[in-house]
């Protein structure tokens, strides 16, 4: 929002489903994702930044089965380009250094589209840049999802997996919790993983609505020219204050949504806050994982494809 209004994408008729990216009719989500806080200093940042681009510039190249979808791809080349793990990048770099980065990175990402598009012979990106709100991905790098500060420094991360997976007899003999998922009892479990994060780390219990919404305009002025995708939570106290805060960011907003911090009605949620002696009790209660009683066949498949690539196999 930070270079004033522009009116070069007016066939949009609104955002994705999880509100990180806006879309024409029958256009598609092409998103990648970045962690500004697993760098050491910018210039490395911008660097992952130029091959995270590369990436979803280069499946814009791609044909879908929708010749509609085909022609808005290859009219609007849109892409989103998202950072995850932003409460603790401000905790390392600070807030005015951290959006520093976010708004040299959007200028950066700007050259690089029209010096690749050039050489591809397409057109430039419609928009570029996005915060998506991940979760399962962020994961997987070991950092908090997306704009949002993690549920508490202690809680459980639930994760649904198949009842008939071989994964569950593995997780079950070292020691996870496991219950039938409320949602559908007899084909899907829900197992519970203990997290532990720094003291220091701002939860949700201690942030207020205000920031949140703060956060999130920040990122919308400074980085996302597509939407930034952020459900801030509020306190029974803070409810009254919500219609305040849409009225304050209602032009620096694209999207938001809303949901009571505790008492959400959701059985199972993805975190469920628990104190940090109880987690301490339940990792002490856990084995190591083996994997090694997975049945032959799916170890010499895994084994097999482990250093294959097209038709030919490294030995």
């Amino acid at each position: 929002l930070k270079d004033g209004i522009k009116t070069d994408d007016q066939k949009v008729i609104g955002l994705n489903p999880c509100a990180e990216i806006t879309l024409e009719s029958y256009e598609t989500c092409n998103l990648n994702e970045n962690y500004p806080v697993k760098h050491e200093n910018y210039w490395d940042f911008q660097r992952t930044l130029k091959f995270s681009y590369l990436y979803s510039k280069a499946v814009t190249l791609l044909a879908t089965n929708w010749k509609e979808t085909n022609a808005i791809i290859a009219r609007n080349r849109r892409i989103g380009c998202s950072i995850s793990g932003i409460q603790e990048t401000i905790i390392k770099l600070g807030r005015a250094e951290f959006l520093d980065w976010c708004d040299k990175a959007y200028s950066y990402l700007e050259y690089v589209d029209k010096k690749y598009s050039d050489w591809l012979g397409v057109p430039i990106s419609k928009r570029r840049t996005t915060v998506k709100p991940s979760g399962t991905v962020s994961l997987l790098a070991g950092s908090l999802p997306g704009i949002h500060h993690p549920e508490s420094t202690s809680y459980y991360r639930t994760v649904r997996v198949a009842a008939e997976s071989d994964l569950v007899s593995i997780l079950k003999k070292a020691g996870y919790r496991i219950e039938p998922a409320a949602s559908d009892p007899t084909r899907t479990v829900v197992v519970y993983f203990p997290v532990l994060h720094d003291i220091n780390h701002v939860s949700k219990n201690d942030v207020s609505i205000w920031r949140q919404f703060k956060d999130t305009t920040h990122l919308q002025r400074y980085w996302a020219d597509n939407s930034v995708s952020v459900t801030i939570t509020f306190k029974p106290e803070e409810a009254n204050q919500i219609a305040d805060c849409l009225s304050a960011f209602e032009s620096e907003l694209k999207s938001v949504s809303l949901l009571p911090l505790n008492e959400h009605g959701y059985e199972q949620a993805p975190y469920i806050a628990a104190p940090r002696e109880e987690i301490l009790e339940y990792i002490e209660t856990l084995d190591k994982l083996d994997f090694s009683v997975l049945t032959k066949e799916d170890s010499y498949a895994n084994e097999a494809n482990k250093y294959c690539s097209n038709d030919g196999c490294e030995i």
